[in-house]
């Protein structure tokens, strides 16, 4: 019986917890009795089958439990391996996607990008109401392909890390206002836009933040009825700025408040003619906040409206007079030189035929050397370069921007206006440089020329 049992209990043997139950109820008891009752030379083995039953109990415990871990050891290795393996394959899957993503966003931002310049020279061209009437729903039409287009670009950049913050002192204000008189230029709705800014200066990344803000005034001209008001506040905290956006739609039911920060939610805008979109807006703009560090809070009751605040350090606190907004001028009064080169046929003649309707002067190129030979045989100064990112033959924008500067020997400024979806290296490309994502909005030139035109001139004083 004692070998029987003892034997049972050993690590490798089958059914080992009955043998250990059959052995704890055997052994034990016969040896106690033979320690009592067998004479004294026999009484000796009973002492020894109880030591050698500790010793049995103890070993295949241990080695039970090495057992067990050699085995949890190696189911966990495996799992590792498969573990490590998908990681593998969803990596590749997402390696491709943003490949795709890239080449499709190129390939399609550039026959939209031509096409938006294209409507809008012929809007100048149109003198019959119901033909501009026609020409607003084509480009209403152009510009909802435009956002769904750069909403799934920017979804995916975003997630790749193609997006990189680029902080620096702004002043808050100052975008603010921008982003106001946007807001008005094409308040189609005729909605109240009533404005409270601070003076503030914080560390952000200006043309991300006014991305930010951007969605949230476009998603109020989406859902505001005709009529309706809008409040856009900039104020302090104290060593916060606190920037709110408040209207009084129909706001948005309980349920649906965490729901609409996913991909591809979409509400029920305020009326059937709204174009519909892909419910990208917010994500991106939860995406945004993330990277810029800043603290998006919203509050909304069905019926009652909605409230976006954001929260983002400062730096000085002053109050500022507040400025009437203006829409602005068809024509520029200046007549402005402007140099546009862009591979891109379409793209091409449609910016200097928009450019050419606001009174200005363009040269326009196709290649690096045709720039840079069209730019050497003027004596004028150009206003502004509008350089496509990839050119032929393997061509940067940054360092035709560059070659064209030395010509002039001037730090003109420039947009480098790219349809691609990597990271844009712009450590190296010194001062003075917009960078924009096809397709553009025209509305978009025309801000930043307007804004290089109206700033004074900078020239180097030469020291004697």
């Amino acid at each position: 019986m004692s070998s029987i049992t003892l034997g049972g209990i050993l690590p490798s043997s089958a059914y080992r917890p009955g043998y250990i139950a059959l052995a704890l109820f055997a052994v034990p008891p016969f040896s106690a009795y033979l320690m009592i009752n067998a004479p004294a030379p026999f009484g000796l083995v009973g002492f020894a089958m109880m030591i050698y039953f500790a010793f049995a109990m103890f070993l295949s415990a241990r080695v039970e439990i090495e057992t067990r871990d050699t085995i949890s050891a190696r189911q966990k290795e495996e799992l590792t391996e498969r573990v490590i393996q998908q990681n593998r394959t969803i990596q590749r899957a997402t390696e491709e996607k943003t490949r795709f993503l890239a080449a499709t966003g190129h390939d399609l931002s550039q026959p939209l990008q031509s096409q938006g310049f294209f409507m809008q020279a012929l809007r100048d061209k149109l003198d019959r109401p119901d033909q501009i009437a026609l020409l607003d729903q084509v480009q209403d039409s152009w510009r909802a392909q435009k956002e769904l287009l750069q909403g799934i670009v920017d979804v995916s950049r975003i997630d790749s890390g193609a997006i990189i913050a680029k902080p620096t002192m702004v002043n808050i204000a100052d975008l603010c206002e921008k982003l106001a008189r946007e807001f008005l230029s094409d308040n189609n709705a005729k909605i109240e836009l009533v404005t409270d800014f601070a003076n503030i200066e914080s560390v952000t990344d200006p043309v991300l933040f006014s991305r930010i803000i951007r969605n949230i005034l476009s998603n109020a001209q989406k859902f505001v009825p005709a009529g309706g008001k809008v409040e856009f506040s900039l104020r302090h905290a104290g060593d916060h700025a606190i920037i709110e956006i408040s209207d009084n739609g129909p706001g948005i039911h309980e349920k649906n408040l965490e729901r609409i920060f996913d991909e591809y939610v979409q509400l029920e805008a305020n009326g059937s003619n709204t174009p519909k979109g892909l419910g990208l807006g917010l994500a991106i703009v939860k995406r945004l906040c993330s990277l810029l560090a800043i603290r998006m809070t919203m509050d909304s009751k069905l019926g009652t409206g909605t409230r976006f605040r954001f929260t983002l350090p400062i730096r000085t606190s002053d109050r500022v007079s507040e400025r009437p907004y203006q829409s602005p001028i068809q024509r520029f009064e200046q007549s402005p030189l402007v140099v546009v080169v862009d591979d891109d046929l379409a793209v091409l003649t449609s910016m200097t035929q928009l450019l050419s309707t606001w009174n200005c002067q363009v040269i326009s190129a196709a290649t690096q050397k045709d720039a840079v030979q069209l730019v050497s045989r003027t004596s004028a100064i150009p206003a502004l370069l509008i350089i496509d990112k990839q050119l032929d033959y393997d061509q940067h924008g940054l360092d035709l921007i560059e070659m064209l500067r030395e010509e002039i020997n001037e730090i003109v400024p420039a947009i480098l206006m790219s349809g691609q979806m990597g990271k844009i290296d712009i450590e190296r490309a010194g001062t003075d440089i917009e960078f924009l994502h096809k397709p553009v909005e025209p509305d978009e030139i025309w801000a930043i020329l307007d804004r290089v035109i109206s700033r004074p001139p900078e020239r180097d004083i030469p020291v004697s």
